[in-house]
């Protein structure tokens, strides 16, 4: 059903728990407010310097991804720039 309205859920998942956060309306829409809330918690200083997004398509989607949305995050992670330019 979510897939014929194209309503993309946002799911949280810590320590075995999986629990839905949002749902957004378009994959474009979902990756950008995704990499908006990413960045805001780089900004505000995470506990340890991890970061882990899962992403379960074809790599040729992910680096075909709005690209403001992408630099915005790359700018802030050499190394997540590098993985996905190759």
């Amino acid at each position: 059903m979510l897939d014929a309205l194209d309503i993309k859920p946002i799911l949280h998942c810590h320590r075995g728990e999986t629990s839905p956060v949002g749902k957004i309306k378009g994959f474009d829409a979902a990756v950008q407010k995704l990499f908006d809330f990413t960045i805001e918690r780089i900004k505000a200083g995470l506990m340890t310097p991890t970061l882990c997004i899962s992403y379960g398509g074809e790599l040729a989607e992910l680096r075909a991804l709005p690209s403001a949305a992408l630099n915005r995050l790359t700018l802030r992670s050499p190394l997540l720039r590098a993985r996905l330019r190759r």
